[in-house]
């Protein structure tokens, strides 16, 4: 996003989208719940068709459903978007909280970044460790209690929850929760699902706005991933050679 409150496309020039004043920045790797023209055909947005960027498509999602975007998004993120119109931040962190969102209030306004030592170098922010942050770092760490910080006054958004802030105020609401089920299956066919599940979500992962690679560290994780990853773009014409790296 530019000065003008223009989103940049790195493929396709530039696409204004001040038409309800509404601004978006974060950090998001996500994708529709399904396809996205096919998704966006089937509820007959055609005013979004021509949006490629992520960030692009979680705007104009929240312009129309609000809160209710979340839904139809799948994928890691964090974001924040400011409603000019109502004075508000609307804050979000998908489900698994694979992205980072922290935030402290002084004097009615809210200071926030995706790493917690953003907020620390501003010198309005109180340096002080928290008595019971520090406790239950050494007590059950090295994960401290969802939306807990070692520090006093920060807070982390929790997996899952959106906030809304206004006026001094955060209000934080639970979007997603996780549900549990009885395992029922056979052998083959547990592993039909956990292929097709693993599969499907590596493929998800390949709809991006620049070239991608594999870090390979030698173990099995990245081993799987890349080679689906390898498979998928060698079945595809549109994909080069698949890049992988390793660090010793």
């Amino acid at each position: 996003m530019n000065s003008n409150e223009e989103i940049i496309d790195l493929f396709n020039g530039i696409k204004d989208l001040n038409e309800k004043r509404i601004k978006c920045i974060g950090d998001a790797k996500d994708k529709l719940t399904e396809d996205p023209l096919r998704i966006l055909r089937a509820i007959r947005l055609s005013i979004i068709y021509n949006l490629t960027l992520d960030k692009e498509i979680i705007l104009k999602l929240y312009i129309l459903f609000k809160e209710k975007s979340l839904e139809l998004i799948r994928g890691i993120f964090a974001f924040c978007i400011y409603n000019e119109g109502d004075n508000t931040l609307f804050f979000a962190r998908d489900p698994l909280g694979v992205k980072t969102l922290f935030y402290t209030i002084i004097d009615k306004d809210i200071i926030f970044a995706s790493e917690m030592k953003a907020i620390l170098c501003l010198s309005e922010v109180p340096k002080v460790v928290d008595k019971d942050g520090i406790c239950q770092l050494l007590g059950t760490g090295p994960v401290l209690p969802l939306g807990k910080c070692v520090f006093k006054g920060i807070n982390e958004i929790k997996p899952g929850n959106y906030v809304i802030f206004k006026e001094g105020n955060i209000t934080s609401v639970r979007y997603h929760k996780f549900k549990s089920y009885t395992h029922t299956d056979d052998i083959k066919t547990t592993i039909d699902k956990v292929n097709k599940m693993v599969t499907n979500s590596i493929y998800s992962q390949l709809v991006s706005d620049v070239k991608l690679g594999c870090l390979l560290s030698g173990g099995l994780d990245s081993s799987i991933i890349t080679g689906v990853t390898a498979d998928k773009y060698a079945s595809s014409n549109e994909k080069s050679n698949l890049q992988t790296f390793s660090v010793d």
